[in-house]
């Protein structure tokens, strides 16, 4: 694989892949793929595909965010767009609903960017505290709803689920209970 792509995924916080019949045939779509995944394991890296055409949703992204252009590509580059934008907002911003107790964790927390959060929570957690914060806002089992395959991804999967069902002042008070110490944290810099 080339250097540059190599460099390029290395030094990238999310990978958007374009899913169409003719990337699904291509060799060289193939092994990026499984470079961003490898480096999404290693809590790199969130995967983000879109579909343009008629392709079906590749078996490795079952159960996976992925963005659907195939019925109208500005729909969904409109959806690309929105969950793009929500990465860079503070929590609060998006789910305004009355935040904080005033102790140090969920104004911390609240205050994040989407994408420093996600950042937050796959340094210092496990897929397993992200399955038991999961259950605790959705009441349903991770691994029923989500193909689980890295931190990264599960991460990306709870906090666009919790922003898209307006539930992301549930998952910042989930998040204080399960594991306080994350407002220090936050508030140090500690991505």
């Amino acid at each position: 694989m080339s250097d540059k792509i190599v460099e390029g995924l290395k030094g990238s916080d999310y990978y958007l892949v374009l899913l169409s019949e003719n990337s699904s045939k291509s060799d060289w779509v193939k092994r990026e793929i499984s470079l961003a995944f490898d480096l999404s394991k290693n809590k790199q890296l969130a995967l983000v595909p879109m579909l343009i055409d008629n392709t079906e949703v590749p078996l490795e992204f079952k159960g996976l965010l992925y963005v659907d252009a195939r019925r109208s590509f500005e729909e969904g580059l409109d959806k690309l767009i929105d969950f793009f934008s929500s990465q860079i907002k503070p929590v609060f911003a998006l789910d305004p609903g009355r935040y904080f107790n005033q102790k140090t964790c969920e104004p911390q927390l609240s205050g994040l960017e989407l994408g420093d959060l996600r950042f937050l929570l796959t340094r210092r957690l496990t897929i397993e505290h992200i399955k038991v914060i999961w259950f605790d806002i959705f009441q349903a089992r991770m691994e029923d709803e989500v193909n689980i395959q890295s931190l990264a991804q599960c991460c990306v999967e709870l906090i666009d689920r919790s922003r898209r069902e307006e539930l992301l002042q549930k998952l910042v008070r989930a998040v204080c209970r399960n594991h306080p110490r994350l407002g220090e944290l936050a508030s140090a810099g500690g991505r």
